[in-house]
């Protein structure tokens, strides 16, 4: 008998759970958004980046996407040129969309993107306020000194213990969310002098350097945090290095926001090649700074991509996902006013 039940309670079980059976697709394809990109305020034009966004499984070929993409300006249209060579004279990648538009403080820039198989997606953003009254200083100094780390040489006497720290004193405005930056230019004079001919490099990095503790100081999360965003459309191995600041401590209040990065200083050394002959090389470095104001929505963009970006816990299961922030309506990415000051060459 209790075999009898046993038998008939397996069987009832078997018919319960196949009466329940879905099909389950493995491809999981998800919906196909279009994604932008764009800081208009950075430059004296509009770039933009434009693309599809679908996901790993999905069949959509990106090579078709063509989109329509409508620029506005204070109510009016503005033309909008798509750049298959790229523009090397202002720094612009190939695939991008520009419009020749020099945006102002209080500019409303309204966009406005479709393409076949996509939902149009629309943002709005406003150029910030120009700045307010600030103080800008910047000087060199040993960190051996403070630190009392031992001294570090390289080549005829170079000090690899060199830091480069801007101090910005500036007065907040009263909306609630601005967020300024602060990014360090150094350009490298690469020269190498062979026995029969001369070699020369000069390149730009966009760094960001190392970010002293700041606690006590208005940046928030609490820690030392570095975005890496691309701001201009600089094409580069990374992407330009640039510490954020939130004014969520000091909103509408004057404050002093700092950072540092490691100084190099002109150096030369001289070796011997495979032939015996002398070869000399010289590294000259020159930097400058670069301030930026942006919009809350960009400083809230930011912040979760650090977060998405930062959450090993979350990717193994003991932490909850990261967020995502987007101003795009049906999309994905950042439309958000920027302003951008640059310094001369720094005198050093």
């Amino acid at each position: 008998m209790r075999r009898l039940v046993y038998i008939l309670g397996c069987a009832l079980m078997a018919v319960v759970l196949f009466s329940c059976e879905e099909k389950f697709d493995l491809r999981m394809k998800g919906d196909n958004m279009i994604f932008v990109e764009s800081y208009p305020g950075v430059e004296d034009f509009i770039a933009l980046r434009v693309g599809p966004a679908v996901s790993l499984n999905s069949d959509y070929d990106v090579k078709g996407f063509s989109p329509d993409v409508k620029l506005m300006v204070n109510g009016d249209m503005v033309d909008v040129e798509y750049l298959k060579q790229g523009d090397p004279i202002r720094g612009i990648p190939s695939g991008y969309y520009v419009a020749d538009y020099a945006p102002i403080s209080g500019d409303r820039v309204n966009l406005a993107v479709s393409a076949d198989g996509f939902e149009t997606v629309e943002s709005e953003t406003v150029v910030p306020d120009p700045f307010g009254d600030y103080n800008l200083e910047y000087f060199v100094y040993d960190s051996s000194v403070e630190t009392k780390d031992v001294d570090m040489d390289y080549g005829e006497g170079m000090n690899l213990n060199l830091r480069l720290r801007v101090k910005l004193g500036i007065q907040d405005g009263p909306v609630a969310g601005d967020a300024y930056g602060i990014q360090f230019v150094r350009e490298l004079d690469y020269l190498v002098e062979y026995p029969d001919t001369v070699q020369r490099d000069t390149t730009i990095y966009y760094i960001s350097g190392s970010v002293p503790d700041m606690s006590d100081n208005p940046l928030l999360p609490q820690t030392s945090t570095v975005f890496d965003v691309n701001f201009n459309g600089v094409s580069c191995d990374s992407y330009d290095g640039v510490t954020m600041f939130m004014d969520r401590k000091f909103n509408g209040q004057y404050t002093t926001l700092e950072t540092e990065t490691r100084f190099n200083e002109d150096h030369s050394y001289t070796y011997e090649d495979y032939n015996e002959k002398e070869v000399k090389v010289t590294s000259r470095y020159r930097y400058k700074i670069r301030l930026y104001k942006f919009t809350s929505d960009f400083s809230r963009y930011a912040y979760a991509q650090e977060q998405i970006d930062n959450n090993v816990f979350g990717e193994i299961g003991l932490a909850p996902a990261g967020y995502a922030y987007s101003n795009i309506k049906n999309g994905a990415g950042i439309l958000a006013g920027a302003l951008m000051l640059e310094t001369d060459w720094l005198d050093l």
